[in-house]
């Protein structure tokens, strides 16, 4: 077999277990449970917030240049916990993106959110072991500079989480 046959299948893996990622309770085959990736997105939020501060104590104010460097320093000391590969994504909104603020940023920028925010529920759809009883509306969770995880409406993480997203931020 060629590389190239060897590369083009490694790639079909990758993107397909992705999509399975994002998509799908991986232990049970089944779409994930809104409440439990909600919670999820909330921890891995404050997981973060706790390294952002002790990354920040540690560099006299100053904000990691990426994620990698962020997690590398929780890596590197036993009193912050460690950050995973895959403490970026949470089912249902996909990967959270970190980038530091800039001097222009107002006070209340995001540092971290996902693209996409978590989806509505409706009454009788699946939440937690049980059905929803009441609809929980669509809601996106951002950590800001103040290292504070705050939610939002899908429009306000539309606009707050925009810089987030652009090819121009650092």
């Amino acid at each position: 077999m060629s590389r190239l046959v060897t590369a083009g299948i490694l790639a079909v893996l990758l993107v397909g277990g992705g999509v399975l990622w994002y998509g799908m309770d991986l232990d049970s085959g089944s779409p994930p449970d809104p409440a439990a990736s909600r919670q999820r997105s909330r921890a891995l939020l404050e997981r973060h917030a706790q390294a952002l501060e002790a990354y920040r104590h540690q560099h006299d104010g100053s904000w990691p240049d990426s994620w990698l460097a962020l997690r590398r320093f929780t890596v590197d000391h036993d009193h912050v916990p460690s950050l995973g590969l895959d403490d970026v994504i949470a089912p249902q909104v996909g990967q959270y993106r970190y980038r530091p603020p800039q001097a222009s940023d107002p006070d209340d920028a995001l540092v971290m959110a996902a693209a996409r925010p978590h989806p509505l529920v409706a009454p009788a759809e699946p939440w937690g072991q049980a059905q929803a009883e009441r609809s929980h509306p669509a809601v996106a969770y951002g950590l800001d500079a103040a290292l504070q995880v705050v939610e939002m409406s899908p429009d306000e993480h539309r606009v707050r989480s925009a810089r987030l997203f652009t090819e121009s931020s650092p």
